[in-house]
């Protein structure tokens, strides 16, 4: 996905880097970054990180762009924790992912 109206997944930049550039037509930050060029990037040690919950995802692969949500705190859904969510991106071969939101509000 390259061009004008391409996607990229990055680690977050300062606002002031934002306000002044001219390269980006949008821009949402979130996370952490999951995976980037297909590397699992180091998470921070905490339970945010290493508890099961449900979570939304964005990553692309060299074919397509996948949103995920992943259910959790429920009897039949226990949810991921990040390095396990990290694992499950890399398998569907995404080579940039971000994590978007995680517990109640990860809904799609």
């Amino acid at each position: 996905m390259h061009g004008t109206d391409s996607i990229k997944i990055e680690r977050a930049k300062d606002d002031q880097f934002y306000e002044h550039s001219k390269s980006e037509s949008a821009v949402l930050v979130a996370g952490p970054l999951l995976i980037k060029n297909s590397q699992l990037q180091e998470l921070p040690k905490m339970g945010f990180t290493t508890k099961r919950h449900p979570r939304s995802c964005f990553c692309v692969t060299n074919e397509s762009i996948i949103l995920l949500t992943i259910d959790g705190r429920s009897e039949n859904a226990a949810g991921m924790n990040l390095l396990e969510v990290q694992k499950f991106l890399s398998d569907l071969k995404c080579t940039d992912a971000i994590n978007l939101d995680g517990g109640g509000s990860s809904t799609m």
